[in-house]
């Protein structure tokens, strides 16, 4: 059972808000207690740099990759958010948390890793590049 309850918010998507609506959690309140886990974000310019030169170039983006990376048991109760009068906690990362971007980002990197030579990835789009 949490002591935090972060308030649940409507977001209209895409252009006009005509593409349906997207639930967001507010974590402004838990966020600003939340200690930074600093991790080096590539910056889209390098990783141009770095594959600008190759004759074949995939690219792809991770759907909901935030989505793929756990959250550690003690830390659930700071997911936490009221909907339909019930508290609900996330087991995934939840966009909005002060630190998904570097958690998603560290993962990423750590599974790139073997591949670094012809693999790069900023946020989440990768790509996979070659001359060969």
């Amino acid at each position: 059972m949490s002591s935090v309850a972060s308030p649940l918010a409507c977001v209209l998507k895409g252009k006009n808000g005509c593409d349906g609506v997207r639930l967001a959690i507010d974590y402004r309140y838990v966020n600003q207690f939340t200690i930074s886990g600093a991790f080096p974000i590539p910056e889209v310019e390098d990783v141009i740099q770095k594959i600008g030169g190759k004759h074949y170039i995939t690219s792809f983006a991770c759907r909901q990759g935030y989505h793929q990376t756990a959250v550690r048991e003690q830390d659930k109760w700071l997911t936490a958010f009221i909907c339909l009068g019930q508290l609900f906690e996330f087991n995934r990362t939840s966009f909005g948390m002060n630190n998904a971007g570097q958690t998603f980002m560290r993962a990423v990197q750590l599974i790139l890793k073997p591949l670094k030579e012809f693999a790069d990835s900023c946020i989440d789009d990768s790509t996979v590049h070659s001359n060969i």
